[in-house]
């Protein structure tokens, strides 16, 4: 009797190091759920774990993301052929650096047209189950210090840049609220290099200062002003 006592206690146990295990007694995030450097982790080995979300986001054999079989750089006539449940109406709206869109809505992601071009994709998590509602801290973990970072002067959103491929010319741009540093919007966009190309205020210089490049504000959507030092964001 008392081995029987012992075996049902040890089953317990492991069954309790189980449940521990798979992140379900987990409540909300903090910098301390994560394991490991500043360093982005090789791929499979993050220690974030995903939601349940409608679309499906994966990367393929190169290195692309992919969200529900669409990438970026596709035509939206290609998009319209291959994707068999892709909505016929769209909207004019405006991303985060201020330039319009036409956005079509499929699952719980948006995409943004530039013309016929797919330039970003909103996104609930990356592929590496970066989301909002996490802090922002989680996303510098997971890819490395952020090149870019701007306010929205209309809204008065704050967002940084993260890189995800020179050779597909991707990045991230995730929202964040100022005041809590968690994250509220995540978005798969092109233009990597013109963000790490884009030059950002410096300490010292006046307002409007031609130190700061009017390019940096063309290239954002916004006026050179607007743009904040990457430390600003409070995660370097």
């Amino acid at each position: 009797m008392q081995q029987i006592l012992q075996t049902v206690i040890a089953l317990f146990a492991v069954l309790a190091f189980v449940w521990a295990s798979d992140g379900s007694s987990m409540g909300d995030w903090t910098v301390d759920d994560v394991i490991g450097s500043g360093d982005r982790k090789p791929s499979g080995e993050n220690s974030y774990a995903p939601i349940a979300t409608e679309s499906v986001i994966s990367r393929d054999g190169d290195g692309k993301v992919l969200v529900n079989s669409v990438t970026l750089g596709a035509s939206l006539e290609f998009v319209k052929i291959s994707v068999a449940n892709w909505p016929d109406e769209s909207r004019r709206v405006f991303v985060e650096n201020g330039a319009e869109r036409d956005e079509f809505t499929l699952e719980d992601a948006r995409y943004f047209f530039d013309g016929d071009r797919l330039t970003e994709i909103r996104v609930p998590q990356t592929p590496e189950f970066i989301r909002p509602g996490m802090p922002l801290s989680l996303a510098q973990r997971e890819y490395g210090s952020a090149i870019h970072a701007f306010v929205n002067t209309n809204t008065n959103r704050h967002y940084v840049v993260f890189a995800d491929s020179s050779e597909h010319d991707a990045a991230w741009i995730v929202g964040y609220d100022p005041s809590s540093k968690r994250i509220t919007s995540v978005s798969y966009a092109l233009g990597l290099s013109e963000f790490a190309s884009t030059p950002g205020p410096r300490p010292g210089d006046g307002a409007g200062s031609s130190q700061r490049g009017s390019r940096a504000g063309d290239l954002a959507g916004l006026h050179p002003d607007a743009e904040v030092r990457v430390s600003d964001a409070g995660i370097l």
